[in-house]
């Protein structure tokens, strides 16, 4: 009789709810019961952690398996209760759609999205091969002129490059930690510069680590061998670079929405030819932070960088015009700001200040700016919007740092799920500044750099993919040996297994 009875009571409720709510809230608050049953059947039965996660889109919930499995009544009893406290917490929020995101993105992190940004899935070991033909019609960045014979030595600007390639992705997760590696290496052929081919390699990585419900980061190392663009020597160099290093960071929980960051990174940077050794560079840099979290998702946050910098093959003696250590302290103020489904702005204003060991009138700072809009015009085109202010410094006896200020604009269109074209245009302003008074100059040079292209990306199975691309670089400078043009054409193959 009392089954018939509680039975009827719960038919009725249902009858009532249905009535006067809005469907999607009732299927969003069904999905958030049934996954708050589910744990509280291995221990995780708090409903207040229903209302912090709701709170905090970055929160997580990792039960404990095979604990204390609760009786059938009592999990009947749980589950009408926490619908109850679902429907409570969605009505008092008015966010229809939380208690189905916060089931997909309980189990995120900052770790995490960069996973699915490299596109490795969880528990997956995917080998791949590809290969890249592409061409250039002036591989080494040079001017027209007296000048450019020289650096050519008689033969052609254009250059044919081959690439092949393989490498394995592969991400392994067992309970809160994850694994994940990614390792390729790269034969390039120079069809008129064969003193330029090179083996080239790409090491990441990287172990996302979880410490309760609240602790949470990453510990990784990279290893990379490229060649660097010729856009800056503008000439026949061996400019291979290899960069190693290792970091380590993590993110605390310490009040609702609020988070504790920190990280530390270490990187060194090493060059094959002799003529470039003595920009070899090892920096440590040590991050510290605050960020907030809001209910939506949306973030602010502050941090602080410091940077020691230490060129190991130079050795400091009086008159020389450049150092061999320098510290730097990056302050940044950061934001993402969700403004709705289809419109999305994020970026940093910071304050960036170098100080060097023995010449400090090198010695410079700025502030600078990064600031992105990306906006889902229709279903099947997007489009985002970046401008920068930025520094860096420079190894001139004519100037200290390099401020650029630019725009990029890149226009995405889907036809069809297997089909993407991507029109990315930019235009970017280069100063050298701070003459540090070594020589007499007759002013700081100035670029002006645009760039246009057109990218197509077609998959025709699940794992195979190929890529077209065009682009179109022109420079102009205040020193004309610095003008250039240059197009550049390729096609790009890749097969996972």
């Amino acid at each position: 009789m009392s089954n018939k009875l509680n039975a009827k009571k719960i038919s009725v409720a249902q009858h009532i709810v249905y009535s006067f709510m809005p469907r999607s809230l009732i299927y969003s608050a069904m999905t958030g019961a049934l996954f708050l049953s589910l744990s509280q059947m291995t221990n995780a039965t708090d409903t207040d952690s229903l209302q912090k996660t709701l709170g905090n889109g970055s929160a997580k919930i990792f039960p404990p398996i095979g604990q204390n499995a609760l009786t059938t009544s009592s999990i009947k009893s749980s589950f009408i209760r926490d619908i109850r406290a679902a429907i409570a917490a969605k009505w008092q929020k008015g966010q229809i759609d939380n208690l189905v995101d916060f089931l997909v993105v309980q189990q995120s992190s900052q770790a995490e999205a960069y996973q699915d940004a490299s596109e490795v899935p969880r528990n997956s070991f995917k080998p791949f091969i590809g290969q890249n033909l592409s061409y250039d019609s002036n591989i080494l960045r040079v001017a027209d002129g007296g000048d450019a014979e020289k650096v050519l030595a008689g033969r052609s600007k254009s250059d044919f490059i081959k690439q092949i390639r393989a490498g394995i992705a592969a991400k392994w997760s067992i309970q809160r930690q994850a694994l994940l590696v990614k390792a390729m290496v790269s034969q390039n052929w120079y069809s008129t510069y064969h003193e330029l081919d090179y083996l080239g390699r790409d090491i990441q990585i990287r172990w996302d680590w979880q410490l309760g419900r609240y602790l949470t980061g990453e510990i990784g190392y990279n290893n990379k061998v490229s060649r660097e663009a010729f856009s800056q020597i503008n000439s026949l160099s061996d400019n291979l670079q290899t960069r190693n290093g290792y970091f380590a960071s993590g993110e605390y929980q310490f009040f609702s929405n609020w988070f504790l960051q920190g990280g530390f990174t270490h990187l060194n940077t090493s060059y094959n030819a002799n003529l470039f050794q003595i920009n070899a560079l090892t920096t440590e840099a040590t991050m510290v932070g605050l960020k907030y979290l809001t209910p939506n998702k949306n973030q602010l946050g502050i941090t602080a960088t410091l940077t020691d910098g230490k060129f190991p093959n130079r050795v400091f003696v009086a008159g020389n015009y450049i150092d061999n250590a320098y510290t730097r302290n990056d302050f940044n103020f950061e934001w993402a700001w969700q403004y709705s489904v289809k419109t999305g702005f994020d970026g940093t204003i910071g304050y960036m200040q170098q100080s060097f060991e023995h010449l400090h009138q090198r010695d410079f700072s700025a502030p600078t700016v990064n600031a992105n809009l990306s906006w889902e015009v229709t279903a099947k085109t997007s489009l985002r919007l970046s401008g920068w202010r930025e520094i860096q410094f420079v190894n001139s006896q004519g100037a200290n740092f390099l401020l650029t200020q630019g725009l990029r604009v890149s226009t995405a269109w889907i036809p069809t799920p297997k089909l993407q074209f991507t029109l990315p245009l930019s235009y970017e302003k280069q100063e050298y500044l701070g003459d540090p008074g070594f020589i007499k100059t007759a002013g700081a040079e100035q670029d002006k750099v645009s760039k246009i292209g057109l990218n197509v990306d077609y998959n025709p199975i699940e794992n195979a993919k190929v890529s077209l691309f065009m682009q179109f670089e022109d420079r102009t400078s205040t020193t004309l040996s610095r003008n250039y043009q240059s197009n550049a054409v390729g096609l790009d193959m890749q097969l996972d297994f």
